[in-house]
């Protein structure tokens, strides 16, 4: 069995995953992917990356401190199948008011919090989980429709640009 980045490096159906692969060696990142410890990538496909590459004003490769936090943003240090996650899901806060309606709170190795919506279309977001539980020797891989943009940090405000309250320099 492959580990996680040579699954990323050779898949070619339906959802490849070349962009993400790229973005996770341009900055410097493949080490989370390649150990024996045992994680979650939630993997944006291709068709996520170029729709940010048709925003010409979005250097998404420019800045490799960003771009980090970015693709960190993306992997959960606990390897966790898509039924893993249901088991330990919680009602949402709501009180219940949409049935099936669950939420699980994941840490990223970022040092974020994804909260990941368990209901009949698993999303975190706006990204829904389009393929689930693709097995590696060091993880899962759930590929997901869309980039999840950590805090501090959005398709609106290029990667290479200054974020509101953040030193110039970051």
């Amino acid at each position: 069995m492959s580990n996680i980045e040579q699954i990323l490096q050779a898949r070619t159906a339906p959802f490849t995953l070349i962009n993400l692969h790229t973005a996770i060696t341009t900055c410097g990142q493949e080490y989370l992917l390649q150990g024996g410890h045992p994680l979650t990538l939630l993997a944006p496909y291709d068709r996520a990356f170029e729709k940010l590459r048709a925003q010409e004003d979005l250097p998404l490769f420019g800045n490799v401190t960003m771009l980090s936090r970015l693709v960190q943003y993306h992997v959960i240090p606990l390897k966790l199948t898509l039924d893993d996650m249901r088991k330990a899901a919680t009602p949402a806060e709501d009180g219940g008011k949409e049935d099936g309606k669950n939420t699980l709170l994941l840490p990223t190795v970022s040092g974020q919090t994804l909260t990941i919506e368990l209901s009949t279309a698993p999303h975190i977001g706006d990204a829904h989980i389009i393929e689930a539980d693709i097995e590696a020797e060091n993880g899962i891989i759930h590929i997901i429709d869309t980039i999840l943009w950590p805090p501090g940090l959005s398709k609106e405000i290029p990667l290479g640009a200054q974020s509101p309250g953040r030193p110039a320099h970051d």
